[in-house]
């Protein structure tokens, strides 16, 4: 875990897809703005490593609601480093599998 200001807060790796559309860079955009301030430290397209505060669950809602994700056409994986956690999947995938090689995926 990392240690921010006095807490220790679980690790996540965000892992996102989201369709072309005229409203992707807006809700890129978007989903960064819904990081906690000051605590994301590492990312590379569409994967970001950020620690933060809040619950695994919470957080891929805060992240990942309607008003920015489409669950028919967008993916989304979040994957709790910390190992409390496990994992939250939401969208649409085309291969299964990836529930079946990575125990305590949850799809949501």
């Amino acid at each position: 875990m990392w240690h921010f200001e006095g807490a220790l807060m679980p690790t996540y790796v965000v892992i996102f897809r989201f369709a072309a559309s005229p409203t992707r860079n807006r809700r890129e955009r978007e989903l960064h703005d819904r990081l906690t301030p000051g605590t994301w430290w590492a990312e590379s397209g569409p994967a970001i490593v950020v620690a933060d505060d809040a619950p695994i669950d919470e957080f891929f809602n805060r992240l990942f609601d309607p008003s920015i994700f489409d669950e028919r056409a967008d993916t989304a994986v979040v994957f709790d480093l910390d190992g409390g956690g496990g994992g939250r999947a939401r969208g649409s995938f085309v291969d299964f599998g990836l529930f079946h090689l990575v125990p305590g995926l949850e799809r949501i």
